[in-house]
């Protein structure tokens, strides 16, 4: 393999006498550079016709691929060369040659626009439907980018306009998330599915209120797109809209009925979709339109316990205009969050002080404390901002700010006892123990999970198992981490994980449903669950290997409402404690096959499956699961 040579050079320029001569100078035709690419490449990249015909005279290597897979047939299709493209063609060019993301010359003909090469190919006998390695047909490519006329030509050959991509995207899916209405109209004229759902229930509906494709809602809700279908966590097309903060989406499926009261199964509705992305056009449209009943919705939701909506709105910026607007219309400022922290214990950490001096208006006290022992006024100094200290010493007088600035701090021990009651153990592992209680702020059911660190299990499982827990919430199939706190315990830091409570796990429920007495639409529907979950964390930001799914991890949460489906039970993927990041995991090493569980005799898999080895060398990806 050498760097690019003179004979590329020639072709790249166009130069055919250069490469004549270099030719006849013994240059050798299909020497490659550092991308294995040939000059024959190099000659279909830039539609240089005579020269891709004298290479090919003198031997070129017609169906050569570079490092990605890319003949020159691929080459010339993606450019828009129809006479390079048709050359090749006639001297033998393999036309369905894959390159390593299994793209064909039509597909990247398709991609980019480039109606009479993809004509030429499809005469020549090209594989209208060849799905890539992540499962896009040539139609799904050039819907996404808004290729019309190619998208006419492809359907007019048969084309299915509802073949699915590995997630399940139809090429309406996307066309309309990147707002192509004609397109969009091409298809659902060849019949294209307007309420199609991805695997994580998406529709085109909710794909082009997230980005903002006002058009695109506009055709979809004319053609009967359901306006409210949720998808499996919950969330509508509004819900999107409002988190991604686009008014004129929002206005438009408020206009025709969009419920503003839905809760996603995340516990959020619109509103505090909005507040959260702080997009307080949004938030001020949908409290003029809605009044106090959707800030009180919102309010009165699991979600509002836990991170209360106005403290919320402080911490993401909201102006002191928004503020009043929850206030006059509802909003409590002296609700707390599960840590204890109050709206002016958010004003001095996050806000502005003329935040600070609203929420000081409104009559909040400054001597509550929060778990940490701290009061508002500590807060503000650990801000190294003088000149917001000493407004607050204004506002409170030197004597008060001088008085909370010394108060002493205790902070609160032994939480689990006193923020829970009627607490008892439900289940226990190497780990450490399960509780169940009821939180004394809400009245509501947790699990509490106690973790301390040991050989097996250290501090860094402890807190990887917390944020992968609480950075994952948006699946249904994830069980749920809600916020957790540390505390000191002779010389060991005990984790405490507040989770919301199921109602068993899949290892007693196969003990009382021995193999043979199931139900095998709700086993079917336990390992959707548990594929749909693994989706999820194989795919979330880089992709998660969770390594130890037995079935003690697998718990049942029973009347779980996902999208549009009445209550079911719901199979939620749990202990991420032993889980890697799949991107930064070492390749090689040696894995169970299958889960130390199933090892220990435990009841999974089911009889149902044969047995297989226990232990195999793999490399580190995500077929361990």
């Amino acid at each position: 393999m050498t760097t690019e040579t003179t004979l590329h050079r020639a072709c790249r320029h166009g130069n055919l006498e250069d490469v004549l001569s270099l030719l006849s100078e013994g240059a050798n035709v299909n020497d490659t550079n550092r991308r294995r690419w040939t000059p024959l490449h190099v000659s279909s990249y830039h539609g240089h016709y005579d020269i891709c015909s004298l290479l090919l005279e003198r031997g070129a290597d017609l169906n050569a691929s570079t490092e990605n897979g890319f003949t020159p047939l691929h080459i010339s299709s993606k450019k828009g060369h129809k006479d390079v493209s048709a050359l090749l063609l006639e001297r033998g060019a393999e036309l369905n040659a894959t390159t390593q993301k299994g793209f064909t010359p039509l597909h990247l003909s398709s991609q980019n626009g480039h109606k009479d090469v993809s004509a030429l190919l499809l005469e020549r006998g090209a594989d209208l439907n060849a799905s890539t390695k992540e499962g896009a047909t040539p139609l799904h490519l050039c819907s996404q980018n808004g290729h019309e006329d190619v998208c006419a030509l492809l359907l007019e050959r048969g084309a299915d306009p509802n073949a699915t991509t590995e997630r399940g995207s139809t090429p309406l899916h996307l066309s309309s998330q990147n707002g192509h209405k004609d397109v969009s109209v091409l298809l659902i004229g060849r019949g294209a599915d307007i309420c199609a759902t991805t695997y994580d229930g998406r529709s085109p509906l909710s794909m082009c209120s997230s980005n903002g494709r006002k058009e695109v809602v506009d055709l979809l809700l004319c053609r009967g797109a359901e306006i409210d279908r949720a998808n499996e966590s919950g969330l509508t097309a509004i819900h999107w809209a409002c988190q991604a903060g686009h008014l004129d989406v929002v206005k438009a499926l408020a206009d025709r009925n969009a419920r503003i009261d839905t809760i996603a199964v995340i516990g959020w509705t619109p509103l505090y979709s909005a507040c959260k992305a702080g997009k307080w056009d949004v938030v001020e449209f949908l409290i003029e339109r809605n009044g106090p009943a959707v800030v009180e919705q919102t309010t009165h939701q699991r979600k509002n316990d836990i991170v209360p909506l106005i403290c919320l709105v402080i911490r993401e910026g909201a102006p002191v205009a928004i503020l009043d607007l929850l206030v006059v219309n509802g909003a409590s400022v002296h609700d707390t969050d599960r840590y204890g922290g109050s709206s002016i214990h958010y004003a001095c950490i996050f806000g502005s002080f003329d935040t600070v001096e609203f929420i000081h208006s409104k009559g909040v006290r400054w001597d509550v404390v929060d778990i940490h022992g701290l009061n508002p006024v500590h807060y503000a100094v650990k801000r190294d901002d003088a000149d917001f200290q000493e407004k607050i010493k204004r506002l409170l007088g030197t004597e008060m700010f001088s008085r909370l600035d010394q108060m002493e701090v205790t902070p609160r021990v032994n939480r689990l006892e006193s923020d829970f009651e009627d607490v008892a153990e439900i289940g226990s592992g190497s780990y450490g123990k399960v509780f169940r209680g009821r939180w004394k702020k809400n009245n509501e059911w947790y699990a509490i999970k106690r973790l301390e660190p040991k050989k097996q299990f250290t501090v860094e499982n402890i807190k990887q198992e917390s944020n992968w827990l609480s950075s994952r919430a948006h699946s249904p199939f994830i069980s749920l981490c809600l916020w957790r706190w540390s505390e000191k315990h002779g010389d060991s830091i005990i984790t405490f994980l507040v989770m919301e409570l199921c109602d068993g796990d899949l290892y007693h429920w196969m003990e009382a449903n021995p193999c043979g007495k199931r139900d095998k639409r709700e086993v079917l529907q336990f390992v959707s669950d548990i594929a749909a979950g693994l989706r999820f964390l194989h795919s979330y930001k880089g992709g998660l290997i969770h390594r130890d799914l037995a079935a003690r991890n697998i718990l049942l949460k029973k009347d779980v409402i996902l999208g549009s489906d009445p209550p079911r039970t719901v199979a939620k993927i749990s202990d991420l404690g032993l889980a890697s990041d799949k991107t930064s995991a070492a390749t090689g090493e040696q894995f169970p096959l299958h889960s130390s569980g199933w090892h220990r005799r435990e009841l999974f898999p089911p009889d149902e499956l044969p047995s297989v080895p226990t232990s195999s060398p793999l490399n580190y990806n995500e077929s361990i699961d």
